[in-house]
């Protein structure tokens, strides 16, 4: 039997583990050579007493340790040292006291069998958590931090898990990028909502500015003229302002019901004190009261409050093109309110009233406060907004107005005689007024189309950008979960495979193609393994299959040398040995049962005669010619043995005194009737046969023996070729037995 050596695959992680694994695999295969060389019992002895002796030292290691690391099973695996150590001894006498090698061996297996599963099984249950514990002393390598991370990771989360995070994270990512995304566009498209929503606000405060600037003009000029001239048209306006002011209410309370009030709270909030005292401010004119310095200041804070509300309105916009017309619309609007302004003062000053230096002031400081504005709008207008504008300048109604207020101002500045008509200069600025007012309106409507056409715009993108992004989503989800699976299916598919190739089946196949990678690699070596333990178990069975034909041949040839051991190899028949052997067997059992039987003794006649006269090979013919008769004569349980040179002898099991005296009889007669031919002589023999039957006084089979000889004694004295029963008269006639 080959030695079984040791592997380093075998190791626990723990030196002192390991060397006392080596030596007791050192000592197992010390006691097998010691069976296969048929060493001394002293030997034996000795190299049993070091195991029971190295197997205790190792145990108390062993246990100490598996304390230490908190081993759950650990009263299990000390129960197994214990049945072990219990096991030593009897092993051991049972090896010194076999007598077969077949014992020897199985001994010796189980002694392998035992330090493969302790090693393999008991022992390499705890070496994971010995490793984990920190507690191994021959692993030298230093784990780098990434691949603590992996390690760590490894043992938090599954496999499974793992994979579905990888997969997971990124479309996590992906939504949270979609969703702002999305949440951004959404915002944009509010807030394009929202200007279109205040557009009709936008209209309202621009319409409700310039009627109050008409309002303000006619006002002025009303009171200038102390009364006697627009005041039909100053009730006339007034009827216009209200209008336009309950227009603009309503549209206010359109708008604080959605998310821009917040943005113009504080403007919406002023313009209503301002305009609040509207009908307070009317009733002071009206009754003569009202200075011309309060009212216009009045009139002028009330536009400035609605200016300040159309700003506010104008900022909504989320673009460059929107910025750059909210600043073009704010200087028109303020262009607009120093025409207003303008108008007032002109009135005011063309109805004859008495001109302070102070109103002087203000009216040349509105020609700078108008050159400021003009150089913003251009700035910031566009060039079709230019286009437009020029237009605006070059109509005859503008014209005329520039033409007016230049005249003012020269006869101002010359002090000389104001020829003007007050009614005319306010007709004519009216009309400039409201050609700037119209060419508002009409950017006002353009910004409203162009909100309108990027809302379009945005709500288009949106909506591709959302369908996109929920395609995305629903392919990356789609992908990730069949790239998730193509790697958890074949680990699946590899673990059950593995869990097949443990438990001894070799049948597991793959036929599924993978890539050049990690994964094809590993069923690869899965199938190479397959292979080399498939090609193991064959050699296994080979070898197994060559013992099994080497033992029944040896039982065979044992058996052969058995049988020519106890049969004689000249008639076929049992030898003396085998007799007895036989025959104590059927005395037992005799005497086990209460069963009778009985012993025939055959003696050839003058068989001697036979030799002297034809020679020995013609007396083994008879021999051989003689047994054959006896044997075609007995039952198939009985027994026919050889037990000198002409001598033989028939064991009858369960035969009484009659059965045993008729086959005596019957056989004498066979034999007086054969005849042996032998090289052309015809030679006749005879047979003298004793019968002894077996008693409760018998003693043994050699008693037996002896009683069948004295019967056969007396047959050969009466004359030979009859048969005699053993009794105590031995001159009684065998036929007085019958």
């Amino acid at each position: 039997m080959n030695e079984l050596n040791w592997n380093d695959g075998m190791s626990v992680g723990v030196d002192a583990i390991d060397q006392d694994h080596k030596q007791l695999l050192k000592l197992i295969n010390e006691i097998n050579t010691a069976i296969n060389n048929g060493s001394t019992e002293l030997i034996i002895k000795d190299i049993f007493r070091q195991l029971e002796h190295y197997v205790k030292q190792h145990f108390t290691r062993e246990e100490a340790l598996l304390q230490q690391c908190n081993y759950p099973d650990y009263e299990e695996h000390k129960l197994q040292h214990q049945q072990f150590i219990n096991k030593i001894p009897e092993l051991r006498e049972r090896l010194l006291s076999a007598e077969t090698i077949e014992v020897a061996q199985e001994v010796s297996l189980f002694l392998l069998n035992w330090i493969m599963n302790h090693i393999v099984v008991d022992d390499m249950s705890y070496a994971k958590l010995v490793h984990e514990q920190g507690l191994t002393t021959n692993d030298r390598s230093t784990p780098s931090w990434s691949e603590r991370i992996k390690a760590w990771v490894g043992r938090q989360i599954k496999l499974d898990n793992r994979i579905y995070l990888g997969m997971i994270i990124p479309l996590f990512g992906l939504l949270v990028l979609s969703a702002s995304v999305v949440t951004f566009s959404y915002q944009y498209y509010q807030n394009a909502k929202q200007v279109i929503e205040v557009t009709g606000l936008l209209n309202a405060a621009n319409k409700l500015s310039h009627t109050l600037q008409i309002e303000r003009g006619l006002t002025t000029a009303t009171i200038g003229s102390n009364f006697e001239r627009f005041s039909s048209e100053l009730l006339a306006s007034r009827v216009v302002t209200d209008k336009a002011l309950s227009n603009y209410r309503e549209r206010v309370m359109q708008i604080r019901t959605g998310s821009v009030a917040d943005r113009v709270s504080q403007q919406l909030a002023d313009t209503d004190i301002a305009l609040a005292e509207l009908n307070q401010q009317r009733g002071l004119v009206n009754s003569k009261t009202s200075h011309i310095s309060n009212t216009q200041q009045y009139y002028t804070q009330s536009i400035k409050e609605l200016i300040s509300v159309l700003d506010g309105l104008l900022s909504l916009g989320h673009n460059a093109d929107l910025t750059r017309n909210t600043l073009s619309l704010s200087a028109l609007v303020n262009m607009k309110e120093v025409a207003g302004l303008k108008r007032a003062i002109g009135a005011w000053i063309l109805s004859g009233q008495s001109i302070d230096s102070k109103l002087l002031k203000d009216f040349y400081l509105l020609q700078g406060s108008r050159s400021g504005l003009l150089t913003l709008f251009m700035n910031s207008a566009t060039i079709e907004q230019k286009n437009k504008w020029q237009k605006v300048l070059s109509s005859s109604v503008y014209r005329q107005a520039v033409a007016l207020e230049t005249q003012l101002e020269r006869s101002i500045a010359s002090q000389a005689e104001l020829t003007i008509d007050s009614e005319h200069w306010f007709e004519v600025m009216t009309g400039k007024i409201n050609a700037k007012n119209a060419f508002i309106e009409q950017l006002i409507l353009d910004n409203e189309q162009n909100v309108q056409k990027e809302l379009n715009s945005i709500q288009f993108v949106f909506v591709v950008i959302t369908s996109l992004l929920l395609v995305l989503v629903f392919f990356s989800t789609v992908i990730s979960w069949l790239l998730g699976h193509s790697i958890i299916y074949p680990i699946h598919l590899m673990t059950h495979a593995m869990k097949c190739l443990s438990e001894g089946q070799r049948d597991k196949r793959f036929t599924l193609e993978f890539a050049d990678d990690q994964m094809r690699e590993m069923f690869a070596s899965y199938e190479v393994n397959r292979r080399k333990l498939l090609q193991a178990d064959i050699i296994s069975a080979i070898r197994f299959e060559r013992q099994a034909m080497s033992i029944k041949q040896q039982e065979i040839d044992k058996k052969r040398l058995n049988e020519l051991a106890s049969i004689d190899p000249l008639t076929g028949a049992i030898n003396r040995r085998k007799f007895q052997d036989v025959a104590y067997q059927e005395l037992e059992r005799a005497r086990r049962c209460q069963q009778q039987f009985s012993i025939l003794m055959l003696d050839i006649d003058y068989f001697k005669k036979v030799n002297d006269t034809y020679g020995h090979a013609c007396g083994d013919e008879v021999l051989k010619v003689f047994c054959q008769t006896c044997m075609s004569q007995v039952r198939e349980y009985d027994c026919v043995a050889r037990i000198g040179g002409e001598e033989f002898a028939i064991l009858l099991p369960q035969s009484d005194k009659k059965g045993a005296i008729l086959l005596a009889e019957r056989l004498r007669l066979s034999i007086e009737k054969t005849i042996v031919d032998y090289h052309g002589h015809q030679i006749s023999i005879t047979v003298s046969i004793g019968v002894a039957m077996w008693q409760e006084q018998t003693q043994d089979v050699q008693e037996l023996l002896e009683q069948a000889d004295k019967a056969v004694y007396q047959a050969k004295n009466l004359g030979r070729n009859q048969v005699r029963l053993f009794n105590d008269s031995p001159d009684k006639d065998v036929s007085l037995e019958h």
